[in-house]
């Protein structure tokens, strides 16, 4: 520990540079995605073919997707700040989640609890919907025509 103390002491100036720099790029890129609206889902079996099936088809066109394949978030957006985001997520209860961008900060909800109830239980996808309009703040329940 005491050989370790010296090089510790030496790269944490360093740590926290390149923590800073990572943490103004990612803030300068979440400026670039004000506004944007993300549905993030993952390769959860039991869940995968229902979003695929009756989720995505019918999101709004101002909602873009995010497929989190095992540890890779897979989008037109850059990989590492998209990883960034969902690191942070601040009411992660599991997947899928809503991510929105908003005056440089991201807020997030999770899906979770509403999906697994409309599968198991046979609920109305029509909440899970509703869920998402109203978080999004969306004018209309428009939805595409798949």
């Amino acid at each position: 520990m005491l050989i370790a103390l010296p090089f510790m002491l030496i790269a944490q100036p360093f740590i926290w540079i390149g923590n800073r720099v990572r943490k103004r790029q990612f803030n300068e890129y979440l400026k670039q995605l004000e506004g944007k609206n993300f549905f993030c889902y993952n390769n959860k079996s039991k869940s995968l073919e229902f979003i695929r099936q009756n989720v995505l088809p019918n999101l709004p066109d101002s909602i873009e997707v995010i497929f989190l394949n095992g540890q890779t978030p897979e989008s037109a957006y850059e990989r590492k700040f998209i990883s960034h985001a969902l690191y942070g997520l601040e009411n992660y209860h599991g997947f899928p989640h809503l991510l929105k961008i908003r005056d440089a900060a991201t807020f997030d909800e999770s899906l979770n609890n509403e999906l697994f109830n409309i599968i198991e239980q046979n609920k109305p996808v029509d909440e899970l919907f509703k869920r998402i309009t109203n978080f999004f703040e969306l004018q209309n329940d428009k939805r595409n025509a798949a």
